[in-house]
């Protein structure tokens, strides 16, 4: 028998969901949400470096150094992307599809709100 954790939902909003806040968690499920969520930060932190590497480095002026780096910042970026595709995943799994967007300005054109990040991503 699986056992059950708490919801999935770990801030106090329930970002437009039912009053439950959807189905709770197998321990298993809360262990890949929280390594995502780590490896997410960590992958966060890395580009942040990368990017103060870049703009102290002007002495590797080389293009070919330049566009490498570019290329490695571009592609952690994407990393972060991707495994927050892969949370939302894990959300619409656990609270449905019809949940709402935990960004909800990002689809109403009649206002200019742009929400902040909600997990604190510098990118």
């Amino acid at each position: 028998m699986e056992e059950k954790t708490e919801s999935c939902n770990t801030d106090n909003a329930n970002n437009g969901c039912d009053s439950d806040g959807g189905r709770d968690l197998t321990e298993e499920e809360a262990i890949v949400v929280m390594s995502l969520k780590t490896w997410r930060t960590t992958c966060d932190k890395t580009l942040q470096g990368m990017k103060n590497m870049r703009d102290a480095s002007p002495a590797f002026g080389g293009r070919d150094f330049q566009r490498q780096l570019s290329n490695a910042i571009t592609a952690c970026e994407d990393v972060i992307m991707r495994s927050g595709m892969c949370l939302k995943e894990v959300r619409e799994m656990t609270h449905g599809k019809d949940c709402g967007s935990v960004y909800p300005n990002s689809y109403d054109p009649s206002n200019t709100v742009i929400d902040p990040l909600k997990d604190g991503m510098k990118m």
